[in-house]
Formats: structure tokens, sequence, C-alpha cells
């Protein structure tokens, strides 16, 4: 028992001192030994007739955005989606370049990547507040969560979007406002549903701003 709890302490003591590029570290080379031999497959699911198929048009017609907007949009069987997504456009410009199994590699490793930022960052603001074994739970079961597992498999725009999504988030939590703005705004190039989250910044703001005006008038 006095070993167990020797342990246990000792554990606690270096998830109270470990710094945020070390976690990132080891849960992006979890993330990527989890998900070794998924990293050369295509996209499938929405994804195969969404940001990719805008790709590839995008790719076979000389990244012709002004004929793209004349498209029919995916829901009506064409490849339009939304002219603002980036990684329609890097994927169409890497496919210029290099094969495209290299491709499917670079996009599974952005996704690997933004799962550990995601991860870390989620510790890192937990750790102040429920201590250092809370978070480390906390961030296990969610990584555990088959929606999240199944998304780290995929080269889809959900997890770079909630990465972006995140550091924003961490931003705010740190009272640097500009810089979540400026987090949120590049979020929306990546998935549009960064929309939710500058009304949520928003309102946070506006009720801020009363509860300021609320105090200075007493």
């Amino acid at each position: 028992m006095r070993l167990i709890t020797t342990n246990r302490d000792t554990l606690i003591r270096r998830l109270e001192t470990i710094r945020g590029w070390e976690v990132f570290a080891l849960t992006s080379f979890l993330y990527l030994a989890a998900n070794a031999s998924h990293l050369f497959d295509p996209p499938y699911w929405d994804a195969v007739v969404g940001v990719y198929y805008q790709g590839v048009w995008l790719y076979h017609h000389g990244m012709h955005y002004a004929e793209l907007l004349c498209q029919p949009t995916i829901l009506a069987g064409g490849p339009y989606i939304n002219a603002f997504y980036a990684f329609s456009a890097l994927f169409a410009l890497l496919l210029k370049v290099i094969p495209v199994r290299a491709v499917f590699l670079i996009f599974h490793l952005i996704t690997i990547a933004g799962a550990g930022l995601t991860t870390t960052l989620f510790f890192l603001m937990l750790r102040p507040r429920v201590g250092a074994l809370s978070s480390l739970v906390w961030v296990l079961v969610a990584a555990s969560n088959p929606i999240w597992t199944g998304q780290t498999a995929t080269m889809y725009i959900e997890l770079p979007n909630i990465a972006l999504a995140t550091v924003s988030v961490y931003a705010f939590w740190k009272q640097r406002y500009s810089s979540a703005a400026l987090m949120c705004l590049i979020s929306y190039f990546v998935k549009h549903t960064a929309l939710l989250q500058a009304c949520t910044y928003l309102l946070l703001g506006l009720l801020m701003l009363g509860w300021q005006f609320r105090r200075g008038s007493h």
C-alpha cells in the first residue's frame, strides 16, 4: 500500500510540473501510434463529397474559384461546399506537387497534431482548477470516446477545426481576447461552425460589459 501511495504521489508531482510541449509531444505520439495503420487512408464518409471533393474539383480546374461559385452544391450532387475552406485549396495544391498517398499522410498528421494540441490545452486549463490527477483522468476519458477516436483516424476537418477553436478558448481563458478572436477567425476558414464560437464570445462580452456597468453604477 505504501508503494502504491508513493507511486501515486510521484505521478501527481510529475503531472503538476509537466510542461505544455511535453504533453503535446506525448499525446501526439500516442495518437500517432494508435492510428499508424490509417495514415495513408483516403477520406471517407461525408468527407468524400465535402471539402476534399471540392479540392479535387479545384485541382482539375486550375483553382478556378469564379467557376467554382457557379457549380451546384454538394446537396445537389455538385462540388461546391464553401469557397473559403482552406483545406480544399491546400488539398488541390498538394495534389499538384506530390503523390496522392503523401497528401493523405500530410492531412492525417495535421489531424493527429490537432488532436494532441486539443488534449494538451484542455489538460493545461483543467490542471489549475481540478488538480493534475483529475485533469489526467478527464483527458483520458475524453480521448477514449469512440467519436473522438474515430475522428483521429480520419482526414477530415473536424479535429483541425476543434484544435483552432480550443486555441481560441485557451487565449480567451488567458484573457488574450484579441488572440482569441483571431484564432476564431482562422477557424472559420477550416469550418464555418466557428461562427457559433464567435456568437458565444459576443454574448460573453456583452454579459461582461453589463456586469462591469452594473458594478460601476453602485
